[in-house]
C-alpha cells in the first residue's frame, strides 16, 4: 500500500526485485590476508533487494544487500558483507544524463586493506552527442574505517572519464581512465592509483555476447617502505575475456583474467590465472 501510494502521488512507477546471484572465483596468485585486499579462490553467495521509482526522465533506486564469502584456503577469515544504497537517474534531453547515488558497505575488501567500512557519495554525467558516441565523467567522495583495531581512517576521491563507440546493439567499444587516492591518520593505508582500460562487447547471439578487456593500473603506498630503500609501487596490467548470458530474467557470466603484476616489494612480485563463474536470478 505505502509503495503504491507513493508511486501514484509522484507520478513514478514502483518496481520491486530480488536478485539472488552465486559465484565461484578461483586465483592462482593468491594475495596473502592481512594488507592488501583478499583475491583468492572462494565462494561468494549474495542477495539484493531493491525498489524502482520511474517516470519518463527520472528513475530512483533504493536497493540492500548482503553477501557471504566462503574462502577455499582455511587460512583466511570467511566474512559477511553489507551495502546500502540509494540512487537517484535523471535525463535532461536525449542528450544529457545525470547519476547521483550514496551507498554505505560495511566489511569489504579495498587495496589497501581487506576488511574497511565505507561511506561514498558519487555523480556521474554522460553526455551523448549522437547514439554512437557516449562520453561520462564521474566524481566520487569515500570516507573509510579499517578494521584493523586501530580505529584507523581515511578519506579520498576517485575521479573518472569515459568514452564509449556504439556499432550497434550490444556492440560497443570502451575507453576508461581513472585516478583515485587514500589519504589515512595511519600513513601505511595510504595509497594513490592511475588506471586505464579498452573494453570491446561484440554480440554473439540474441542472448550472449562476448567481451575481452585489457587494463593497465599502477598504485603507489608512499607510506610502505621497501628493501631498496624507496616506497613500495606496484603496476599491473591483465588481459581478460568474459562471456555473459542473459536468457530471459537469468543473468550468468564466466569472466578469464591473466595477472601480470610487478612490484618493488618481492612479496607482492607475482603473477597468476584468475577466473570467475557467476550465475544469479533476478524476480
Amino acid at each position: 500500500m505505502f509503495v503504491q501510494a507513493l508511486s501514484l502521488l509522484a507520478g513514478f512507477e514502483a518496481d520491486p526485485y530480488l536478485r539472488l546471484e552465486l559465484d565461484g572465483v578461483y586465483s592462482e596468485a593468491e594475495v596473502e590476508q592481512g594488507d592488501d585486499d583478499v583475491d583468492a579462490s572462494a565462494i561468494i553467495t549474495e542477495a539484493t533487494a531493491g525498489l524502482e521509482f520511474e517516470n519518463d526522465q527520472t528513475e530512483i533506486e533504493l536497493s540492500a544487500q548482503a553477501e557471504y564469502v566462503e574462502f577455499s584456503n582455511p587460512d583466511f577469515t570467511d566474512r559477511v558483507r553489507y551495502f546500502a544504497r540509494i540512487g537517484i537517474e535523471h535525463e535532461f534531453d536525449d542528450h544529457w544524463e545525470l547519476r547521483l547515488r550514496a551507498e554505505r558497505s560495511n566489511r569489504f575488501p579495498s587495496v589497501e586493506f581487506f576488511d574497511i567500512d565505507e561511506t561514498e557519495l558519487r555523480a556521474r554525467l554522460r553526455f551523448e552527442p549522437v547514439r554512437a558516441h557516449r562520453f561520462g565523467a564521474a566524481f566520487r567522495w569515500r570516507e573509510r574505517r579499517y578494521s584493523d583495531g586501530s580505529d584507523a581512517t581515511g578519506d579520498g576521491p576517485r575521479i573518472e572519464g569515459e568514452y564509449r563507440y556504439r556499432f550497434g546493439r550490444y556492440h560497443y567499444l570502451e575507453l576508461d581512465a581513472r585516478y583515485e587516492d587514500i589519504r589515512s591518520d595511519d600513513a601505511f593505508r595510504t595509497y594513490d592509483r592511475q588506471l586505464v582500460s579498452v573494453t570491446y562487447t561484440h554480440p554473439l547471439g540474441r542472448d550472449l555476447r562476448v567481451r575481452p578487456k585489457f587494463e593497465w593500473r599502477v598504485t603507489d603506498f608512499p607510506g610502505r617502505a621497501v628493501d631498496d630503500g624507496g616506497t613500495r609501487r606496484d603496476e599491473q596490467f591483465t588481459p581478460e575475456v568474459e562471456f555473459l548470458y542473459w536468457p530471459g530474467e537469468w543473468r550468468t557470466s564466466a569472466e578469464f583474467q591473466y595477472r601480470r603484476r610487478k612490484s618493488n616489494d618481492p612479496i607482492r612480485d607475482f603473477s597468476g590465472f584468475r577466473a570467475q563463474l557467476m550465475i544469479a536470478y533476478v524476480f
